[in-house]
């Protein structure tokens, strides 16, 4: 199949408006009367010095099918390298929260639990605080400094 057939089929079958913007400029600049690689090279955004280097070499030297080939090749093991690439860039960082959920957790969770039972409610002493029918044994009441007995919960006798 001569190139310009395949790069006509390509566009017609592409559905990325971009990608088929670069295929339409690629055949429009060959049916100008521009080699693959000349073509190829207005579009330096899109294909490499390389790529268009290599492409120039195959259309030089006669083997450009096979130079095609090849570059279908690398560019494949070029995906899956950048596939395996973020893949890889995703465990390390899903051990690492895991790592750091396991040191903070240990630390805060307990404090804001505790916090949360036991809210502060001014500046005396935390647990007088927490629990107003607990009386310290050193606290003075009106009882004349004697330790007050506990109060039972309304309702119960």
């Amino acid at each position: 199949m001569p190139v310009l057939d395949g790069l006509m089929d390509l566009r017609e079958s592409v559905e990325n408006p971009r990608f088929r913007e670069v295929v339409s400029g690629v055949v429009e600049s060959i049916e100008g009367g521009r080699n693959l690689s000349q073509a190829l090279g207005e579009f330096p955004e899109v294909f490499s010095k390389v790529f268009v280097s290599l492409v120039r070499s195959g259309e030089q030297t006669g083997k450009l099918p096979a130079v095609l080939k090849s570059l279908t090749e690398t560019l494949k093991w070029e995906d899956e390298l950048a596939a395996q690439t973020k893949k890889l860039m995703l465990y390390p960082a899903f051990v690492g929260s895991i790592v750091l959920a396991g040191h903070l957790l240990p630390h805060d969770l307990p404090r804001a639990a505790d916090d949360r039972l036991h809210p502060q409610h001014g500046a005396g002493h935390p647990a007088a605080d927490a629990h107003p029918d607990r009386a310290s044994p050193t606290s003075s009441s009106t009882t004349g400094g004697r330790s007050s007995p506990r109060r039972s919960p309304p309702g119960a006798r």
